[in-house]
């Protein structure tokens, strides 16, 4: 079963992508802020880290620099997700080793399509 670390802040975000996900056969994990977060990463070592940019301790774009600089995390990809639609968080999320932005309010026809190509991105590099 693939394993998809959220780390989001956010209750009723955290939510829907698990609504949107349970009909699928992942282990949905979530952390609600970047400390623990990291920690998670670490331990269970996801196929997916889905990452809100704006939590509470620090910056996405910290976190996902964090986690590529991991031997055990650099390899999972990391899929932004944001309410900020500007080209300069965009980069930075790039920049900062996120492989992709999914934009807030998660437009649920598509989302699950953007997470198998990230998921099946991931089985490819292990």
């Amino acid at each position: 079963m693939k394993k998809i670390l959220t780390i989001e802040d956010n209750e009723a975000n955290t939510n829907l992508i698990r609504r949107i996900l349970s009909i699928h056969p992942y282990e949905v994990i979530h952390a609600s802020d970047a400390t623990s977060g990291i920690s998670m990463a670490n331990q269970i070592q996801p196929d997916l880290i889905l990452l809100d940019m704006g939590l509470p301790d620090l910056s996405g774009t910290l976190v996902a620099n964090r986690l590529k600089q991991i031997a055990h995390t650099e390899h999972i990809p990391i899929v932004a997700v944001t309410a900020d639609t500007t080209l300069r968080t965009k980069q930075l999320a790039l920049d900062y080793g996120c492989d992709d932005v999914i934009y807030k309010p998660i437009e649920t026809r598509l989302f699950h399509d953007r997470i198998v190509g990230y998921l099946d991105l991931a089985e490819y590099a292990s």
